[in-house]
Parts: structure tokens; sequence; C-alpha cells
């Protein structure tokens, strides 16, 4: 055990190393930005530590590196991971805007209707209004199982 220490005091660069592969594992868990470019920082402090420099040099790369990067880097990379398009929506916010077609009178309270050929529970989402059997809806939105349809296509959503 001992060698194993010895060996990573003299070859620092593997620390750095090893450290920027359990961060990266790490953020395929987290999926925040944090860890992949905490990553990036150990392995540039391992060019230092492979150069010879010292541990204060390796820690002032890795301590600049990540402030850098996380300041600036990861709000960039978060807004175009964030930014979607209808094509990339998932789940049932994908179903938002779609054509509903009525199967049975539908009203605030209760309703059925088929959506990309299934069949949901359905309701409308404006209170009083009521809609016809065969006519076109919309999704407005999905509460748990039931879709609240309006007769006009809402505003497109991100």
């Amino acid at each position: 055990m001992e060698q194993i220490f010895q060996w990573y005091g003299a070859n620092a660069w593997a620390i750095w190393l090893t450290l920027a592969i359990l961060l990266v594992i790490l953020e395929m868990f987290l999926l925040d930005m944090n860890a992949i470019l905490l990553g990036v920082a150990a392995a540039l402090a391992a060019i230092p530590a492979a150069l010879g420099a010292n541990f204060l040099i390796q820690a002032l790369v890795f301590g600049v590196a990540a402030l850098l990067l996380l300041a600036l880097l990861r709000p960039v990379a978060l807004k175009h991971l964030r930014r979607g398009n209808p094509e990339s929506r998932t789940n049932v916010v994908r179903l938002y805007g779609t054509p509903a077609l009525i199967l049975e009178q539908t009203s605030n309270l209760a309703g059925l209707a088929k959506i990309e050929g299934e069949t949901w529970t359905a309701r409308a989402a404006e209170t009083g209004q009521v809609l016809a059997p065969g006519s076109t809806c919309y999704v407005k939105e999905i509460r748990g199982a039931t879709a609240l349809l309006v007769s006009t296509p809402p505003p497109a959503q991100s």
C-alpha cells in the first residue's frame, strides 16, 4: 500500500486524472454540468503536475480553471441544453398543442378525446364550454391523466 502512495506522490498527474474521471462519472448521475466542468479543471491541473510543477501551481490551475469554466461556460452550455423545440419535448409536454378528436360530449367536468391514437379522459379548459363529439380541439395542458382542451390552438410552447 505504501508503494501506491509513493507512486502517486511521484506521479501527481495520475491523481488529477483519476479525479477527472471520477467527476465525469459523477456527472452521469447528477446531470447539472458542475461535476464535468470540475473534471475538465482537474484534467487541466494534470498538465502542470506532469511537467513537475509543485502542488501550489497545480491547485492554482485547478481553481482558476474551475472558476472560469463554472462562471463562463456553464451558463452558456445550460442555455443551449435547455433550449428546446417541439421535436425535443418529452413526456406529456410534447402533447401540448396537439389536435384532439372529441369522442363524447366534453365539458369542464368530464369527457373523452382521442389524442395521437390514444383515448384520454378530457375536460374543456374553459368553464362553461362544451365540446361536441366529432369536433377537433387542441391540448392546452395535461393534468394527471386528463387532457384539458381548447377549441383553438394554444400558443406554441418550448
